[in-house]
């Protein structure tokens, strides 16, 4: 377990995750603040989605351990959920 460490802090495809989670909720925390949606806001919106579908799939294509990839999901969904959450309340 203790090896695996090192390998997943490196892992190219859980960082590409992390940075495709937190940006998904930069663009959400943007999108569900505004009061006047128009056509720009569902654009954003399909490229929020986007970006949740490929962090998931960059995990899937990582090649740590499966508990590490679990970890990873959780994580992100955390840091996810407070950069929502804190960008929320500025927006």
């Amino acid at each position: 377990m203790k090896e695996q460490f090192p390998k997943a802090m490196s892992d190219k495809d859980l960082i590409s995750a992390a940075v495709a989670g937190v940006a998904a909720a930069i663009i959400m925390s943007f999108v569900s603040g505004s009061k006047n949606i128009g056509d720009i806001h569902v654009l954003l919106g399909f490229v929020t989605i986007a970006a949740v579908v490929a962090a998931y799939l960059s995990v899937a294509r990582s090649k740590v351990e499966e508990n590490w990839k679990a970890a990873a999901i959780i994580g992100i969904g955390v840091v996810g959920f407070a950069v929502f959450q804190l960008l929320s309340k500025l927006f």
